[in-house]
C-alpha cells in the first residue's frame, strides 16, 4: 500500500507535461504581450517584467493609478486569506470578517480586470465579443489583436 502512494507521488510525467504545456502558453502569451505594448507605443522588453508589465497594460488601456487600486485590493485579499485561515485567538468572527473582506476585495479585483479587458480591447477598436474572447481564451485572442491590422487608439 505505501509503495502505491509512493509510486503516485513520485510519477512526475503527467505533471511535467502539464507544467510544459502551462510554460508555452505562459511564453507564448508575453511574446503577444510585447507585440501588443510595441503597438501602442511601448517597449517590447516591458512585457517580460511581472507586475511592472501588469502597470503597462493599465496604462495603455485604462489608467495608471487604477493599477495601485487593483494591486491594493489583490494585497488586502491576500492578507484577509492569511489571516482568516489562522483564525486569531480562535475566533470565528474574526476569521469571518477577514473571509468576507477576502471576498469583497477578490470580487472588485475580478470586476476591474473584466473592465481592464474590455478597455484594452476597446483601446484597439474591439468590441464586447472580442472582449469575450480575451477572457475566455486570452493566448489566442492575445495573438489575434498582436498581429492583425488594428491601430491602437489612446483611451
Amino acid at each position: 500500500m505505501i509503495t502505491y502512494f509512493y509510486k503516485e507521488l513520485t510519477n512526475y510525467s503527467n505533471l511535467t507535461i502539464s507544467n510544459l504545456w502551462s510554460w508555452l502558453i505562459l511564453v507564448i502569451s508575453i511574446v503577444f504581450l510585447s507585440a501588443i505594448f510595441v503597438k501602442s507605443g511601448e517597449k517590447a522588453w516591458k512585457a517580460f517584467i511581472p507586475f511592472y508589465n501588469l502597470y503597462i497594460l493599465f496604462k495603455i488601456s485604462w489608467n495608471s493609478s487604477k493599477f495601485w487600486v487593483f494591486l491594493g485590493l489583490i494585497i488586502v485579499a491576500l492578507l484577509s486569506m492569511i489571516i482568516a485561515s489562522f483564525n486569531i485567538n480562535d475566533s470565528a468572527t474574526i476569521g469571518g470578517i477577514f473571509t468576507v473582506l477576502w471576498i469583497i476585495s477578490m470580487a472588485i479585483a475580478f470586476i476591474m480586470n473584466i473592465e481592464l479587458i474590455f478597455k484594452l480591447s476597446s483601446s484597439f477598436d474591439k468590441g464586447v465579443i472580442f472582449t469575450i474572447g480575451l477572457l475566455i481564451i486570452p493566448a489566442i485572442f492575445l495573438g489575434i489583436l498582436a498581429f492583425d491590422k488594428s491601430t491602437y487608439q489612446k483611451q
